[in-house]
């Protein structure tokens, strides 16, 4: 679903906390059609690569969704890893660039535990402030669904917020009350009906109960 322009803005809006995201052209905002997944972990991550302008530059944002039960410390080192194949594929295909376009890795996680690893890098290595300048500079933003109170999701009342809400704090009556809720208020329905396909999908794997509201407006 964050391959949707619309969720995708919703997802930073609402929930990356960093100055510039203002700032973004999301009219200009264009999904790459491409993964630099390592075949080890296709079966437990997947990314989305988004190109954007940012003021009179562009920038890609990342974002890295993890599907593991349990928290992985040395994520760290595998997103740097992600990011350097990101950018030696890009160096390969712009042979004349002097300068590398900046980079915005961002970690969705929706596991139960709490997520304890590190998301800076130096963080990760003994004794880093021995290497002074010298110390690796690398720090992943961090979305762990599991941290955001229900009262929280409902106030931002979005489609991201909806599927956050039903991921960590399920509850079927009430999420048919705020999808509803969302339905009507959205003017774009194209990604309110992927959050709705996304709960006919759980429903039809039996992984959530029946839904009998989801079915009667994918019928309309």
């Amino acid at each position: 679903m964050f391959s949707n322009k619309g969720i995708f803005r919703q997802l930073l809006e609402t929930f990356v906390t960093v100055s510039w995201v203002k700032d973004l052209d999301f009219d200009s905002c264009e999904c790459l059609d491409k993964s630099f997944i390592s075949e080890n972990y296709k079966e437990t991550a997947s990314d989305i690569v988004h190109k954007i302008r940012l003021k009179d530059s562009e920038i890609f944002i990342i974002i890295l969704t993890e599907f593991k039960s349990t928290v992985e410390r040395f994520s760290g080192l595998s997103i740097s890893n992600y990011v350097g194949d990101f950018y030696k594929s890009h160096v390969a295909s712009h042979k004349t660039i002097r300068m590398l376009p900046p980079v915005f890795p961002v970690l969705v996680y929706n596991g139960n535990q709490r997520w304890t690893a590190p998301t800076d890098l130096a963080d990760l290595i003994q004794n880093c402030e021995l290497l002074g300048e010298y110390a690796p500079r690398f720090k992943y933003f961090k979305i762990a669904i599991n941290e955001y109170a229900k009262e929280d999701l409902l106030k931002a009342g979005n489609v991201v917020s909806t599927l956050f809400l039903a991921e960590a704090h399920y509850d079927a009556k009430l999420l048919e009350q705020v999808f509803l809720e969302v339905f009507d208020r959205e003017e774009d329905k194209g990604p309110i009906s992927l959050l709705l396909n996304w709960f006919a999908q759980l429903s039809k794997l039996g992984r959530i109960a029946y839904l009998s509201w989801c079915q009667a407006k994918l019928v309309c």
